[in-house]
């Protein structure tokens, strides 16, 4: 059976009767905007999402840190005059800072969402409304309120992971249990239904490019929001979208037998 994390209550016992995992035909259309996907993942299963950075916030981002750097150069040198070539290592700087925030929550709005008691439909078509269409999605791992907790297995082959190798194939190999996204990168990220005993993996003890998370943040499709989160490696375009949305099986043995692990 499976069980809320919140409070270990098994489903049935939540406010939701009996929930139940949504069929192929249930889950939003893949150009669906963000606003959509959030309301499903949020209704459907259980899911605390937050919004994560578009192209304009991270511009401003990358502004704010700027400023504040040449703030900081200045009053440490007395009020000297830069160069070019340091404005222009700042502004590396700075644009290389805020594009890191991308994949995770956005920080402008992440107590709020944080601290909600729960995320409602007008702080949904503010974050990701309007001028905001294109933020993405991030979700908290391990925690539902349908009893779908989940862990996130990221096999990215930038880094070794192999995307057809057999410890994916034994997590994808049916459909209807693989929850499964491909990524910008062109890997893989897999969900499975977490439990209080599964630790998180470092990338390699699994296997090469391969890494487990049980805590923090995923990224999730996000429907027309996607489509600029794509990026060329090795002359191919992925962007970021289901392959499969199969009810997620419990993460098996394969995923607990590692070389090294993170937190004990």
């Amino acid at each position: 059976m499976l069980t809320n994390t919140q409070d270990n209550a098994p489903i049935g016992a939540t406010a939701d009767v009996s929930p139940q995992w949504p069929a192929e035909h249930e889950w939003p259309a893949a150009d669906a905007p963000a606003t959509v996907h959030v309301r499903f993942l949020r209704d459907r299963l259980g899911l605390r999402c937050y919004p994560t950075p578009n192209a304009a916030d991270i511009a401003a981002s990358a502004k704010y840190i700027y400023v504040n750097a040449v703030a900081d150069w200045k009053a440490d040198r007395g009020g000297a005059d830069m160069t070019a070539e340091e404005r222009v290592d700042l502004q590396n700087i700075a644009d290389a800072e805020a594009a890191a925030t991308s994949k995770g929550p956005l920080a402008l709005t992440h107590q709020a969402f944080t601290e909600a008691a729960t995320i409602t439909d007008a702080m949904i078509d503010r974050a990701w409304g309007g001028k905001h269409t294109g933020r993405g999605i991030a979700v908290a791992l391990g925690r539902s309120t349908k009893g779908f907790p989940l862990a996130q297995l990221d096999v990215d082959p930038r880094h070794g992971g192999e995307i057809d190798g057999p410890l994916v194939a034994s997590l994808t190999s049916d459909r209807a249990a693989s929850m499964t996204a491909v990524t910008p990168g062109g890997g893989l990220h897999i969900f499975v239904v977490s439990d209080p005993s599964l630790r998180p993996q470092v990338s390699g003890a699994l296997a090469p490019g391969v890494e487990l998370r049980t805590t923090g943040y995923a990224m999730m499709p996000s429907g027309a929001s996607s489509a600029g989160d794509r990026h060329l490696v090795g002359g191919q375009s992925w962007g970021r979208a289901w392959v499969s949305t199969g009810c997620p099986q419990r993460a098996p043995e394969s995923l607990r037998k590692a070389v090294h692990r993170v937190g004990g």
